[in-house]
This record gives structure tokens, C-alpha cells and sequence, in this order.
């Protein structure tokens, strides 16, 4: 009896086309905090992160863990560092560089209406 042939499954084409949305915005929000550059210049942990960049701990932490999902980050115990493709294009000072720009898209909030510190 002839072999089946084996189907990839089309999971992770349907889960790119129905959360890409949400990553390009999650990846749109670490630019526009500047968190790549923050990481560049040497700060590491979410603690440092979040105070340069003047966003609530918690949820700068879930957005790093959100960009090292993405592979856009990498982590070691409570450090994060950049990966090579972020650190070519994330980082402000990089030869090319994704600008984040005003957009009349709505912007995503982890814990409450606003990223940045009252």
C-alpha cells in the first residue's frame, strides 16, 4: 500500500495572517519608545529600559517580551539584548532605520490608555 504523503500544516501561515497585524503595531510601538536605541546604548533591563524611556515597567517588560517573541530582541535572565537584524535596522543611529510616524491608527496599550508616565 502506497505511503500517504505527508501535508504541512497550514497553522502557521493562518497564524502569521491573523496576528501580523498585532506584531507589526507591537514593533511600531518598541521603534516610536525608541526601546532599540535604549538597548543599544547600553541599558538592558526592564527596570532601566522603562525609566529611560518613561513607560510603566510592566508594561515596557511585556512589550520586550512581546519583541524577543518577534526575534526583533534577545534575553538573558532579566537582559535584553538586540538581535542582528534590529541592531541593522531598529536602532536610531543604524545605517537604515525604521522611522516611526503620527498615524491616525490606534495605538496599542498594554496596561491602560498610555504607554508613557503621567
Amino acid at each position: 500500500m502506497p505511503r500517504a504523503k505527508k501535508v504541512s500544516s497550514p497553522m502557521p501561515i493562518a497564524q502569521d495572517l491573523l496576528w501580523g497585524g498585532w506584531s507589526a503595531l507591537a514593533a511600531d510601538t518598541a521603534v516610536e519608545l525608541d526601546l532599540f536605541t535604549i538597548i543599544h546604548r547600553g541599558k538592558t533591563t526592564a527596570s532601566e529600559i522603562s525609566e529611560e524611556a518613561k513607560t510603566h515597567e510592566s508594561s515596557t517588560r511585556r512589550l520586550l517580551h512581546a519583541m524577543v517573541a518577534l526575534r526583533y530582541l534577545t534575553r538573558k535572565k532579566d537582559c535584553y539584548g538586540l538581535a542582528a537584524a534590529a541592531a541593522t535596522i531598529l536602532v536610531r543611529a543604524a545605517t537604515y532605520t525604521w522611522k516611526a510616524e503620527e498615524s491616525s491608527q490606534a495605538a496599542i496599550s498594554w496596561d491602560g490608555p498610555n504607554w508613557r508616565k503621567q
